[in-house]
């Protein structure tokens, strides 16, 4: 309940921090892109992680609010490695399955990358396994749209028992 009553000022007050967890390809011995991960910094300090509180946000509906503010810290992350003339690589976002159902899902991360000047394929959007567990058609549309607007989709918790190859072959085209 505390979890709760404190989710938006936290939001308001920039206390869900984007930590970035590097991608490397160990053929080539490089960085090739990050992760954007979320902590919920308190003000006392307290590192709260998210399988503490990604559960319930998905549930109060909370989640939908955080994935865009997390995907608008991201492109803002890139625009200022843009701007400071550094090699800007793609970065995977996590975004829960609530959003599989909102057909204009795409269009909005589409305008907050044309926002930030940033291209699409910077961006990876990665969907929890457990997206997959639901009706395909809403779901077939978005990742298509998806695609059309330039953005990769990649499947996170892959194994974790849920997996269709067919929506899996979907994904990565």
């Amino acid at each position: 309940a505390e979890m709760v009553g404190s989710m938006m000022n936290g939001l308001q007050n920039g206390e869900f921090v984007d930590y970035y967890q590097p991608k490397y390809n160990t053929g080539t011995e490089t960085i090739v892109g990050a992760e954007a991960l979320v902590r919920w910094k308190k003000p006392d300090g307290e590192i709260i992680p998210p399988e503490r509180f990604i559960g319930l946000f998905e549930r109060n509906g909370f989640i939908r609010k955080l994935d865009f503010y997390m995907f608008e810290r991201v492109c803002g992350f890139l625009a200022q490695a843009k701007e400071n003339g550094e090699t800007v690589l793609p970065v995977s976002v996590n975004f829960s399955r609530v959003h599989m159902h909102d057909l204009h899902f795409p269009q909005r991360l589409y305008g907050l990358t044309q926002k930030y000047g940033i291209d699409p394929k910077f961006l990876q959007i990665e969907l929890t396994e457990s997206a997959f567990v639901m009706d395909t058609k809403d779901f077939n549309k978005v990742v298509d749209k998806l695609h059309e607007y330039g953005f990769s989709v990649a499947v996170d918790d892959f194994g974790s028992g849920y997996s269709s190859l067919n929506l899996l072959s979907k994904v990565a085209v």
